[in-house]
């Protein structure tokens, strides 16, 4: 949509600064509503913009944005929401915050382009789960919530199952994956140290 009103040169440019954004505001609304339960009103805002602020500002997030990818920085503006969405529905439902959580889930579906992307988000959405099951005893929240994640990602999620069914060994003899992997590994190995992980590095 911004296509009608931005050059083609700048578009890519506002698209990443506008996830950047989003994702801020979106952490933002999440601590404030969600997180920080203090009755100090003053203070939660104070923190919340202080979390916002941490989101948008380490070193994590400038690795991210330093060689912009779509699927990532969509993720980034998506999560908070996702997040939020799923708590607002699972701790109060109502057929308004299914709305949101269906509408926020439908946005951030261009985020699966990367399937591994959606297992992160998955492994969070299944802690919240955990703690939301063993503090109230009830399932039928998480099932509803995960029947909508289901749902709105079924489009894709579906065939995609169906390609790995079938066998994905060709996959390790493409030649990208047969040039990187190797390298990517030592990176990896290489930085993978508890100091580094701390420092979002």
């Amino acid at each position: 949509l911004l296509s009608f009103f931005l050059a083609p040169d700048i578009l890519r440019y506002i698209y990443h600064f506008l996830a950047l954004f989003i994702g801020g505001i979106g952490m933002y609304e999440l601590l404030k509503r969600k997180v920080l339960l203090a009755k100090d009103t003053v203070s939660v805002l104070v923190a919340s913009l202080v979390g916002a602020g941490f989101y948008i500002l380490n070193l994590g997030t400038l690795q991210n944005f330093t060689l912009p990818y779509e699927a990532f920085s969509h993720f980034f503006a998506s999560l908070p929401w996702l997040i939020l969405g799923t708590l607002l529905y699972i701790d109060h439902p109502t057929k308004k915050k299914l709305f949101i959580l269906t509408l926020f889930n439908l946005l951030a579906t261009p985020a699966f382009y990367i399937p591994t992307i959606f297992v992160v988000y998955l492994m969070i959405i299944f802690i919240i789960f955990l703690y939301h099951i063993l503090s109230t005893k009830s399932l039928k929240n998480a099932i509803i919530t995960l029947s909508v994640i289901f749902l709105v990602n079924a489009f894709w999620l579906l065939p995609f199952l169906g390609f790995v069914a079938k066998g994905t060994s060709f996959v390790s003899q493409v030649k990208i994956n047969r040039m990187f992997t190797d390298e990517a590994f030592l990176r990896n190995q290489e930085f993978g140290t508890i100091g580094n992980i701390a420092l979002l590095k």
